[in-house]
């Protein structure tokens, strides 16, 4: 059975004005305390609201983590504020459960056997171990927990009124699998330790939102919708664990200390062959343990990678770091991972629009997604021959994120790549990229601006269904005040028809 009911009985209530919220510290995305809300936040979306009657929920996770190398399990402890900002009293909530789609007579497994694909599950899988909730409370309410395989209604007996807040205090336990249907919350074997990829590992409030109200889609190992907002979470592991993840590493200092950060540089192994026998730089103790402690803002979730064979590489542009960990077998050619990356995000920077977080990390993870500043990634390599670089490429881009809405590529049926200058070899690259990519391949792409018919018609080659046309057509424009160029509007459209 995968659809069941239980209540539980609580103490007291926690709600709060949203005025109460108010920050008086500035604006500070990389360190406590949670700055998300504040008015000198560029990206907070009441700061640039499209229309007077726009509104997105908030969130702040708060998440203590234990990973259990010897289970292959995580033992969770999460505090969930989510305010309500829509017009709406609300009295249930919806919470994805991702893990659990990845089992027996789960809504996943029953559409792969439709599609006669076979499924092979780890033993967690096959036992239905997913995501378990031990616990969850909201300080003083009466609630009704209703599931069906990844989705869980949490009624109220009285609402979350308009404008309030409500905490929710969540233990949880999360179970690492071995693949199965695609899985990328997953464990592998890495040279004789094991690596862990943690992607959608904890209880993710569902977006409620204007147009489709609450979003309570099954997870079918395809793309996720998420609210903006803080995440604080803390990762404990055995301590010859190399770890990095979403967010500002806050004890980086600690955890990684000069001399340690040396003999794990990427450059020790430039000549090591591939896939030779890692070295142990840090020796497995069970009973010791480290916890690296992460802050991060206007981001909708949170994923981190570790392995004890990862082997690190750093590069920079404009105070923007990126890091690559490479598994130490794999690290001759992981060489200028780091360096690549920066470039991708000077050149994403400069032609379409600012990177907005401080880091990017690119990680040799066996993978091909990208989450809030990680790239997860099967492969990297110097040459461009194998082509795994055009992933790297594709994934960054598409961690960009650059207005903070909602993420929905799923539902969203169009998507518009709006430069000043369309006239570069670069952005016909990405229009390439989109068109290409599996997320985005069957989305109507507008894409410009151009104002000549032999840039329209690249633009379409490229793949493009509609074409921005506009460059400077008026004294109010800002390229044509910038930099005194422009044509006018009506002649550049119909001269662009013919292309």
């Amino acid at each position: 059975m995968r659809y069941f009911i239980y209540y539980l009985f609580l103490i007291a209530v926690y709600i709060q004005p949203l005025e109460a919220q108010e920050k008086a510290v500035k604006y500070n995305p990389i360190a406590k305390p949670n700055t998300f809300q504040n008015l000198d936040n560029p990206n907070y979306w009441k700061n640039k609201k499209p229309n007077s009657d726009y509104w997105q929920q908030d969130v702040y996770y708060k998440i203590l983590a234990n990973i259990d190398e010897q289970k292959d399990r995580i033992d969770g402890v999460e505090q969930l504020t989510y305010w309500n900002n829509s017009p709406n009293d609300l009295e249930f909530v919806y919470f994805h459960l991702y893990q659990n789609a990845f089992q027996p007579e789960s809504h996943h497994a029953d559409l792969n056997k439709q599609n006669n694909n076979r499924i092979n599950y780890g033993p967690y899988e096959a036992d239905k171990k997913g995501t378990e909730i031990n616990e969850i409370t909201s300080n003083g309410r009466t609630i009704l927990l209703e599931q069906d395989n990844t989705l869980l209604k949490v009624h109220f007996n009285k609402p979350i009124k308009a404008g309030e807040s409500i905490d929710f205090n969540i233990n949880f336990t999360t179970y690492f699998g071995e693949g199965a249907m695609g899985r990328r919350m997953k464990k592998f074997n890495s040279d004789g330790k094991t690596h862990y990829d943690g992607v959608h590992w904890y209880p993710r409030i569902s977006v409620y939102d204007a147009k489709f109200g609450w979003t309570t889609d099954q997870h079918l190992g395809k793309e996720f919708y998420g609210d903006f907002g803080t995440f604080d979470v803390e990762l404990t592991f055995a301590a010859n664990y190399i770890i990095d993840a979403t967010g500002f590493l806050l004890n980086r200092a600690e955890l990684l200390p000069k001399e340690l950060r040396q003999k794990l540089d990427i450059s020790n192994f430039k000549d090591k062959p591939w896939n030779e026998a890692a070295s142990e730089i840090i020796k497995y103790n069970p009973e010791e343990r480290k916890t690296w402690k992460f802050h991060a803002e206007n981001v909708h979730d949170f994923a981190f990678t570790a392995d004890p064979n990862y082997r690190i590489g750093e590069a920079n542009w404009n105070g923007i770091t990126c890091y690559a960990l490479a598994q130490e077998q794999h690290a001759s050619q992981w060489q200028n991972a780091a360096e690549y990356a920066a470039k991708i995000i000077q050149v994403f920077s400069e032609d379409i629009g600012m990177y907005t977080y401080h880091k990017m990390i690119v990680a040799d993870a066996r993978d091909g997604m990208e989450y809030p500043m990680l790239t997860a990634l099967c492969k990297f390599v110097e040459s461009m021959e194998w082509g795994w670089n055009k992933n790297i490429i594709r994934t960054i881009g598409l961690d960009q994120n650059l207005d903070n809405l909602p993420y929905d590529s799923d539902t969203a049926p169009w998507i518009c790549l709006d430069v000043a200058n369309g006239y570069t070899e670069r952005f016909n690259d990405y229009v390439a990229l989109m068109r290409a990519h599996e997320a985005t391949k069957e989305k109507i792409i507008i894409a410009g601006n151009v104002c000549t018919p032999e840039a329209t018609e690249q633009i379409i080659l490229a793949g493009a269904d509609i074409v921005k046309i506009g460059i400077g057509p008026g004294s109010v424009c800002t390229t044509r005040k910038m930099t005194g160029v422009g044509y006018p509007q009506l002649s550049a459209t119909i001269e662009c028809a013919d292309a």
